[in-house]
């Protein structure tokens, strides 16, 4: 075999055994479609992780992700029935967007409580629904019902006495009609074109106001930051606790690198690559000294 040749075959095994390291000890999750971290993918390209319960967290980013979008929703104030004084229903929750959010570094999540009802807590009057927040941004929770007029949103949308001793609660997207709900707002429409929070068929309304009592309507089932609503006979109407708010992160999910691997796989790459180099360039050496020898 010349020289030539079998610094050729040489070559080539060093080249191969650089190429198959990596892949021999790559896990079978090593080709994986999108990477969300501890969130989800929600449609393509699109990673949530979305908060719900009501209380203090943290979020942290994924590797790789500098910037976040998310919505914000106040929890609901509670409702109000007390015999013959009048059935409200609470106000939903403001609901804000916020956009590009540095996140570098972990950013501290607050989800506010429904608000109590009259009826169901023994509170002497409806409570209002707690604040949420996302770092320094915050939505505020819906007020709770009062014995006249129903609960206020937290974005300023009034309820009121409308029907003598009945009244339902404000919404975030707008006030009552007659006995019902004020509107609420979906992700969509406060995201106002976002990419990350497109408007989808069906998506979910946050912060609709409470409907009082009105049996031809009945109990609103709220989402988040609903206001609690009323139902029943007059005289002996239910009151319900607001419902929890809300905070919903998204993030464009990182391009798939087409492996997973750890750092002792790109060692192991390493040392493929640097033993296969030592003995090809030994076997050229004794190759050349033989033949200067002969």
């Amino acid at each position: 075999m010349t020289t030539s040749r079998a610094a050729k075959i040489l070559a080539f095994s060093a080249g191969a055994g650089v190429l198959a390291a990596p892949l021999a000890f790559a896990s079978p999750a090593a080709f994986a479609a999108t990477d969300c971290g501890s969130g989800t993918e929600v449609s393509a390209g699109i990673c949530e992780q979305a908060f719900t319960t009501a209380g203090d967290s943290t979020f942290t980013a994924p590797v790789g992700v500098t910037k976040v979008s998310a919505v914000i929703v106040g929890a609901g104030g509670g409702a109000a029935s007390y015999d013959s004084e009048g059935a409200y229903g609470g106000g939903g929750g403001e609901v804000v967007f916020v956009d590009s959010v540095d996140a570098s570094s972990a950013i501290a999540v607050t989800v506010g409580a429904g608000g109590g009802s009259w009826d169901s807590a023994g509170f002497d009057a409806a409570q209002d629904g707690g604040q949420s927040a996302f770092g320094s941004s915050s939505a505020a929770g819906g007020f709770g019902a009062n014995f006249g007029g129903g609960g206020t949103s937290g974005s300023d949308y009034d309820g009121s006495s409308i029907l003598g001793n009945l009244g339902a609660g404000g919404g975030a997207g707008g006030t009552t009609t007659d006995c019902v709900s004020g509107a609420g707002l979906t992700a969509s429409d406060v995201a106002a074109g976002s990419s990350l929070f497109p408007a989808t068929s069906g998506e979910a309304v946050f912060g609709a106001g409470g409907s009082c009592e009105d049996l031809s309507i009945g109990s609103f089932t709220g989402t988040a930051g609903s206001g609690g609503s009323v139902s029943g006979a007059y005289g002996s109407a239910t009151a319900d606790a607001g419902e929890d708010g809300a905070v919903i992160v998204r993030w464009g999910s990182l391009p798939d690198t087409g492996m997973d691997l750890q750092p002792w796989m790109i060692g192991a790459g390493v040392a493929t690559v640097a033993a296969g180099a030592l003995f090809a360039s030994g076997a050229l050496r004794t190759r050349r000294q033989g033949r200067h020898s002969a």
